[in-house]
């Protein structure tokens, strides 16, 4: 497993492929598009496997959507919104999270995350066609917004709402996704990102559940990053151990470039089309 500040993540991911590693890398894949497509060669190149760590996708509480979209239990997704409202970040070793030449930006280091759930949920959709962006603080000049919120719209008419404000207090996340046939409104709180101890539910109005009738609460063991980094590197591990990877750097290079497209988005003011992800393909 590779981990350290981000601007050091590819450069890290590279040299353990070409030493024959197979590598599990936390998010971003990279800080540009030219940093993941050199990890993408690399492993092409050395026939080793990379998995990033987005490790939502295997939790019990933001897994559980995706599983009630592939059973069809809220038909077509159209509509999703997420809403993280949390305290400052630390600093970080040596204050890498608040550089910028380290961080990339605040949507690399947090936003990734809602960017690769909003895609991974409306994968029957397709990829987004188009996004608008708006940000605030003191240093969003240099990618450290404040608050963001990012719109993402597809094709087909769906649609994604993302935003994130960083001047809170504690840890509260909101996801609510709504489809042609049901919907589910799930929320996170703690005192922390990781602590142990978190308030959580998840509540879901299945296909042909009557709307204005009561919503049925999903059972949930336990949910938090602290749970969930240990699985994610669990299933990186039993991957490898099979020959696949978890999540190929070439599906998270899409989340990367959004999250770059938001940040030029948010600093113009102009809505962004979003150009088919090829690179490498």
């Amino acid at each position: 497993m590779r981990h350290g500040p981000q601007h050091r993540h590819a450069e890290f991911a590279v040299a353990a492929l070409r030493h024959g590693a197979h590598v599990f890398l936390e998010k971003p894949l990279g800080l540009s598009l030219e940093e993941c497509d050199g990890v993408i060669r690399a492993s092409r190149e050395s026939d080793r496997l990379v998995a990033l760590n987005h490790e939502f996708r295997v939790s019990r509480q933001w897994g559980a959507a995706r599983d009630m979209i592939e059973k069809g239990e809220i038909g077509k997704l159209r509509f999703q919104r997420f809403m993280l409202f949390r305290r400052p970040f630390r600093l970080g070793s040596g204050g890498w999270r608040h550089d910028p030449s380290k961080v990339g930006s605040w949507i690399l280091e947090e936003v990734v995350h809602f960017i690769d759930l909003a895609l991974w949920y409306a994968r029957e959709n397709g990829k987004p066609a188009r996004l608008r962006a708006s940000g605030t603080g003191p240093r969003a000049t240099n990618g450290l917004f404040d608050t963001l919120t990012l719109e993402l719209f597809w094709a087909d008419g769906s649609s994604a709402l993302i935003s994130q404000c960083l001047t809170g207090f504690e840890h509260h996340l909101v996801v609510e996704l709504t489809g042609t046939d049901g919907s589910m409104r799930s929320w996170w709180s703690g005192a922390m990102d990781r602590t142990l101890t978190p308030s959580f539910e998840v509540k879901l109005r299945r296909r042909g559940q009557d709307a204005m009738g009561p919503a049925e609460v999903l059972p949930i063991a336990h949910s938090g990053e602290v749970f969930e980094l240990e699985e994610n590197l669990r299933r990186a591990l039993a991957g490898f151990g099979e020959g696949r990877s978890i999540l190929p750097p070439e599906e998270a290079r899409d989340s990367i470039a959004i999250c770059l497209a938001a940040a030029a988005a948010a600093l113009s003011g102009r809505e962004v089309l979003i150009a088919p992800h090829s690179a490498l393909r």
